[in-house]
């Protein structure tokens, strides 16, 4: 089965980019702008393998509460977080950090390992 992964931010350009590379990676792969829309997509479909974040989102919910939230129902998803700011605090073993910018390198790197090296499984 195709592992699926749910892009969230709220630039557009990046999201398309980043959509755009993991489909190239044979990922199948969902987006949202907002937290609010990610959360939706969370609580109305077939289950995720990885939130790929942006954590500073614009709405109700930021990047770090959204994984919250996903987590509640998701509780072995894994997450990257992305921003240009200040790294976060990194809660586990299912949780890592790609600093903006970033080249499809450095997201696909990171994306492989916290699946286990493929893209179906």
């Amino acid at each position: 089965m195709t592992k699926r992964i749910l892009v969230v931010d709220d630039e557009a350009m990046i999201r398309l980019f980043l959509v755009e590379i993991l489909r190239d990676e044979g990922f199948s792969v969902d987006e949202a702008a907002t937290g609010d829309g990610a959360l939706a997509l969370v609580e109305g479909g077939p289950p995720f393998d990885l939130l790929i974040t942006d954590i500073q989102l614009h709405g109700n919910s930021d990047g770090v509460a959204l994984a919250r939230q996903a987590r509640l129902r998701l509780p072995q998803i894994a997450v990257i977080y992305t921003t240009g700011q200040q790294r976060p605090e990194m809660t586990g073993s299912l949780d890592a950090f790609v600093s903006k910018p970033y080249g499809p390198e450095d997201m696909l790197t990171t994306v492989h390992r916290l699946l286990g090296g493929t893209t179906s499984g």
